[in-house]
């Protein structure tokens, strides 16, 4: 019996951390940014409600998505991030590691809002071993709950 209030309290824990991929939240509003998986470079970056600016940048076999205040032009600020400071699985890496952490649909609350993303891998494939996994199809899809301008 122990153990099993135990467990459910870690579940709940885990549910109700900010940010978090486990968030029971539906995938809401527009698509505002959608891509190729194995894309071999980066989509424009969107510019979102509230001056935030979404990017995609390219790396580890996979995708980093970033939201940043427009005028942090050096992009050191990345708002999908709990903290500046972060290491280790994050919800806004989209990598074939990722793809056994993560499900397929996450939403992620943007840091200083109350606006989130959602990401939606499509049909994603991946092939090859180690470090040597990589995308080969499918796509990402990014929609944004806040509101637009």
């Amino acid at each position: 019996m122990r153990l099993l209030t135990l467990l459910i309290l870690v579940a709940v824990l885990i549910v109700s951390v900010p940010g978090s991929a486990a968030t029971p939240t539906a995938c809401a509003g527009p698509v505002v940014m959608s891509f190729p998986l194995a894309a071999a470079s980066a989509p424009e970056p969107v510019h979102l409600g509230r001056g935030l600016v979404l990017q995609a940048v390219t790396g580890d076999g996979g995708w980093e998505l970033q939201v940043f205040k427009a005028g942090d032009t050096e992009r050191r600020d990345n708002r999908l991030s709990p903290i500046q400071n972060w290491h280790g699985a994050q919800p806004f890496l989209v990598t074939p590691y990722m793809a056994s952490i993560y499900p397929d649909e996450r939403v992620i609350s943007i840091r200083g809002t109350s606006a989130s993303i959602c990401v939606r891998i499509l049909n994603g494939r991946i092939e090859g071993g180690g470090n040597d996994r990589r995308y080969v199809d499918g796509v990402v899809e990014v929609r944004w709950s806040g509101p637009r301008g």
